[in-house]
């Protein structure tokens, strides 16, 4: 960890051994077995998870005599756990919020088109920051996530903004009384 820490040649000898020791083909079928997740993603997060582990080790958030293969482990694991709930949520939910149910009938579909219709009218008036925030929070990301992409001070405050917007949407929802349900 101490060469990864140094930087340079050091470095990229040490993740090179990491990276080729990290035990691919037992571990790389258990996670397409156990999460049905194509090759190409499974080595994209393995990845992801190396990137991660030499972030951490930088700013000394991993201890000496931590298991590396343990430590790697974990972090693909909660990578693929967010992946997963993140498609969940994507298959129900599309750009529009439009949630399909699996007996919908013609009425109910109209319905729930409406409000959808109304829902975007809205979400037009609340700023842009808004919009993305409660669609960040719409596909299950964290509020620590949200904070990132947003480039906001940090996850307390991301969650503040979220009541707010939520506050805006409700304000203007008060003309739409059948979606005060929604925003509740």
């Amino acid at each position: 960890m101490n060469y990864i820490r140094r930087g340079g040649a050091k470095e990229r000898n040490a993740l090179s051994v990491i990276y080729s020791s990290y035990n691919y083909t037992s571990y790389l079928a258990s996670l397409i077995n156990n999460y049905n997740i194509p090759l190409a993603e499974v080595k994209d997060v393995v990845h992801d998870a190396i990137i991660i582990f030499r972030n951490n080790v930088k700013a000394n958030k991993v201890k000496e005599d931590t298991n590396i293969h343990v430590y790697l482990t974990s972090i693909a694991k909660n990578i693929l756990l967010n992946k997963t709930r993140r498609r969940k949520t994507e298959e129900i939910v599309d750009n529009n919020w439009e949630v399909y149910g699996s007996e919908d009938t013609t009425e109910s579909y109209l319905t729930r088109k409406e409000m959808q219709e109304q829902i975007s009218v809205l979400m037009q008036k609340i700023p842009e920051t808004c919009r993305e925030l409660l669609k960040l929070w719409q596909q299950n990301y964290s509020f620590r996530e949200i904070a990132s992409v947003l480039t906001i001070k940090n996850e307390h405050a991301a969650r503040k903004k979220k009541y707010k917007c939520f506050q805006k949407l409700a304000d203007y929802a008060k003309d739409f009384p059948e979606l005060k349900q929604f925003l509740a």
